[in-house]
């Protein structure tokens, strides 16, 4: 099997294409093969091959491997419910809860957090604050630390809660509150910011790949200091089977449909393509071919506002 990165795909007007709409982001995918179903799903367990009637079993061996990524999966979630859901930082809050020391069990990291929940929506009850969504990702420190990042979404400006206050709810050690309101794309940032782990810490931790030259980035979120991180090594420090995140029953899910490749772009005039991609997979031997073209686009807006530029939407 060959895999070749392509240029300039032909797409055609009436080609249909799988639309994901997530806030001010959307994703265009479009997928073109000439391969016929070899196999078909009998249950959970089994599988037939078509061409000679024969009953399989699915192998359900679960690696290190395996986890990794299904943890990158629940990464990808993570992103697209952020994009999803967060369309004005303004309206957010971001809090990172530590613990003051050493804590390595999930349990007890999901029960602490389930306990400052339900303190911090009595502080905002009573206090006649507005409600919020929010998500919330467990991630591990260098240090091997499990901690909570916790992401309030309101429906109007986010109301200013006193770091003495959360730190109060808390009751576990450390709490800090970032501003997101610099952030381009939050679903981007908060998922480097999950994953990604300092060359540093990668190596004293060990969990760094075979190819480091495909892994090491030069840090882009810190403006003082330039670094380098490791993509996912943070993933790596994670317990098997360990839940990334969880969310409020509030929280929308992407938009995904299907329509023609004319009809997206009419819908997308007034958006800016900020990534494109297409992956050509070709067995000679077969005669077999896959071409998948992936575009990001993201709303135009007018400098200076929340306005999104050509019409008079305004949150």
């Amino acid at each position: 099997m060959k895999i070749e990165n392509v240029e300039n795909p032909l797409i055609k007007a009436n080609d249909f294409v799988k639309v994901k709409e997530m806030g001010n982001f959307t994703e265009v995918t479009y997928s073109k093969f000439n391969s016929r179903q070899t196999i078909q799903k009998l249950n959970a367990n089994e599988y037939a091959v078509l061409d000679t009637g024969e009953i399989k079993s699915f192998n359900h061996s679960e690696t290190r491997a395996d986890d990794l990524s299904s943890v990158s999966k629940s990464l990808k979630k993570l992103r697209e419910l952020i994009c999803a859901n967060v369309t004005d930082t303004r309206k957010c809050l971001w809090i990172c809860l530590t613990y003051s020391e050493n804590n390595s069990d999930p349990y007890r990291l999901y029960t602490d957090f389930k306990k400052f929940n339900i303190g911090l929506k009595r502080y905002i009850h009573k206090n006649n604050l507005p409600d919020y969504e929010y998500l919330v990702a467990m991630e591990a420190q260098s240090r091997g630390s499990l901690h909570a990042h916790l992401l309030l979404i309101f429906d109007k400006k986010a109301p200013f809660i006193p770091n003495d206050t959360i730190a109060a709810l808390w009751k576990q050690g450390f709490c800090k509150t970032k501003s997101l309101k610099n952030v381009d794309n939050v679903g981007a940032y908060l998922s480097a910011y999950l994953g990604d782990l300092s060359l540093d810490d990668a190596i004293k931790n060990n969990v760094l790949n075979d190819n480091i030259k495909e892994i090491v980035t030069t840090n882009e979120r810190d403006e003082k200091e330039s670094k380098f991180y490791v993509k996912g090594a943070r993933l790596r420090m994670l317990p098997k089977g360990f839940r990334l995140f969880r969310k409020s029953k509030g929280i929308k899910e992407p938009v995904i449909y299907e329509t023609t490749n004319f009809e997206a772009m009419q819908k997308l005039e007034s958006s800016e393509l900020t990534f494109e991609k297409t992956i050509q997979l070709i067995n000679e031997n077969t005669n077999y071919y896959n071409v998948f073209n992936r575009r990001y686009y993201k709303k135009k807006f007018l400098k200076g506002t929340n306005k999104q530029k050509g019409t008079d939407w305004d949150e």
